[in-house]
């Protein structure tokens, strides 16, 4: 599966609402932005394992990257969710599919 974006990752420590156990790459929670929910793949770029209360780049590949078309910027704050609980924050850096940039008129490849 292809990254569409890239992004600095805060994940919750436990006391905070946050996982009880570190993911990896692999890990496919919930990318919840301006209330929009997308099923996401998310891979580790800078280390093995994510604890609560570490902060890491990871590359994000959507589920279904039509629900991102148009809606997306270098800049933009969004959650990782389990069920309706955010276990984790993050920031995007990087944008790979320009289709889901703001202002993007053509659909995703």
């Amino acid at each position: 599966m292809d990254a569409h974006a890239e992004a600095e990752l805060y994940s919750l420590p436990e006391s905070d609402g946050g996982r009880r156990s570190p993911f990896s790459s692999g890990y496919r929670p919930c990318f919840r932005f301006d209330d929009v929910d997308n099923g996401v793949t998310i891979t580790l770029l800078d280390r093995s394992s994510m604890d609560g209360g570490d902060t890491g780049l990871v590359s994000l590949s959507f589920h279904a990257p039509l629900l991102q078309a148009g809606r997306l910027f270098v800049g933009a704050q969004f959650g990782i969710a389990e069920g309706a609980r955010i276990v984790a924050r993050g920031t995007i850096t990087v944008i790979h599919d320009s289709s889901m940039l703001v202002g993007s008129s053509s659909p995703p490849a």
